[in-house]
């Protein structure tokens, strides 16, 4: 971490970063309900629950291009993907939303519909539809 708090200060942005490290879950939901956006520049991830923490709060997301987030994020929807080890187009990516209001805006708004098909009654009313068509093939 004393790298990225080196350049934090060569760059003169250590009073607008914070390096927090781990947090509990209660630290971490009030830290996404005051940020601006959510940022992942993983080279890959799975499914990427913490996709769906930002969503519920109506982060728009940028993200690499490469991994499970591809599966439920779309491009100009609800995030912005930037191709991995692209820092200048991470960059231009957070610089958009934030020039951007009405793209802002409408991945907000996207993200906080979207996440709702992830929760847990409705994945379970859809596994319950499954079942009784399943049932209904055996039966005849």
């Amino acid at each position: 971490m004393n790298y990225l708090t080196d350049m934090a200060k060569r760059l003169d942005v250590s009073d607008k970063v914070i390096f927090a490290g781990y947090l509990a879950e209660d630290e971490k939901f009030r830290c996404l309900s005051i940020a601006n956006l959510y940022v992942m520049t993983s080279l890959h991830e799975g499914f990427g629950i913490v996709f769906m923490e930002a969503m519920n709060f109506g982060l728009p997301i940028v993200a690499t291009n490469h991994g499970g987030q591809t599966d439920f994020l779309t491009n100009g929807e609800n995030a912005l993907f930037i191709n991995v080890d692209d820092a200048l187009e991470c960059a231009k990516s957070i610089q958009k939303f934030i020039k951007d209001k009405r793209l802002y805006n409408k991945c907000s708004q996207n993200n906080r519909k979207k996440v709702k098909i992830f929760y847990a009654d409705h994945i379970a009313a859809q596994y319950e539809e499954i079942f009784r068509m399943e049932i209904v093939k055996f039966v005849r």
